[in-house]
């Protein structure tokens, strides 16, 4: 079997194919094979993978319905044991990060690095993601871990794909539902696998309000409704910048005792989700 599957996607930016793909085809790592899913670019971005066609092992250009679904697209024709999502422009941190990563024998569902968030100006900062006992539902709702930094194990896709109902945080949603409800295992690489562009849809100011309602929606999908308000209560008294945002349970605002709220959240998480023995 193949180890890695790296799964690109682009749309009219091949600019930055370009440069995710020359930080791929470079690697000192050979184990993987490269899938290119182009959603009907007119930009040249057809021509870049031409280019570089004897180095990737599948690519398509034709429309798709949302990068959720070209995501998909790619999950079907992967055959490796690992998958990771690179899309346009983000980019490998060096030669010899798929070695570093690949050379240990991790069996764990999701393998998870820190991410160099670069922004347009070429400066960047380091987004750090916290150890293993810290990645919880409130860690993840907080924080979120970076998807193009993080390798999933195949069979993780095999009870169900990206949600292509989202637009923006599918990727987001999949981590809660494969961590927090199938509490698959999970392993912190403990350093820097990509750089991220910061350009890309999810952080861009006019889609950040339509982000928080994708999330908000996602969650009352995921969580019971007694869980659901316990946590809207938890973000009311911490302060969170989401607050403003997110308003659990059709807008119901119910502010209970500090300890009450947080206890009886944790509690209910506990019962709920209470570790399993998996492997």
């Amino acid at each position: 079997m193949v180890r890695l599957s790296i799964i690109t996607i682009n749309f009219n930016n091949a600019l930055g194919l370009r440069e995710t793909i020359e930080s791929i085809v470079n690697q000192t790592f050979t184990g993987f094979e490269y899938i290119v899913i182009d959603g009907g670019s007119t930009d040249g971005s057809v021509e870049v993978i031409r280019e570089y066609a004897d180095k990737i092992t599948y690519w398509v250009s034709e429309p798709d319905r949302g990068i959720y679904n070209a995501m998909n697209k790619g999950v079907v024709k992967a055959e490796g044991e690992y998958l990771q999502f690179l899309n346009s422009g983000d980019c490998l941190v060096n030669g010899q990060i798929l070695e570093k990563v690949f050379s240990n024998n991790y069996i764990e569902d999701i393998l998870y690095g820190d991410a160099n968030n670069v922004f347009e100006d070429g400066t960047f900062e380091v987004r750090v993601a916290g150890n293993e006992e810290e990645i919880t539902l409130a860690y993840l709702i907080k924080f979120g871990l970076s998807h193009q930094a993080s390798f999933f194990r195949r069979d993780l896709f095999s009870s169900g794909l990206y949600d292509e109902k989202l637009k923006i945080v599918s990727d987001w949603k999949f981590f809660i539902e494969k961590i927090v409800f199938e509490n698959c295992s999970i392993k912190k690489l403990g350093f820097a696998t990509i750089d991220f562009e910061m350009s890309g849809i999810s952080n861009q100011v006019s889609q950040f309000n339509s982000q928080n309602d994708e999330r908000e929606k996602a969650l009352n999908q995921l969580l019971p409704e007694r869980i659901a308000r316990d946590y809207q209560d938890f973000l009311l008294i911490s302060g969170s910048p989401l607050l403003k945002h997110m308003t659990f349970l059709n807008g119901r605002n119910r502010l209970h005792n500090l300890s009450a709220s947080i206890v009886g959240f944790a509690i209910s998480i506990y019962k709920l989700f209470k570790p399993k023995n998996k492997k």
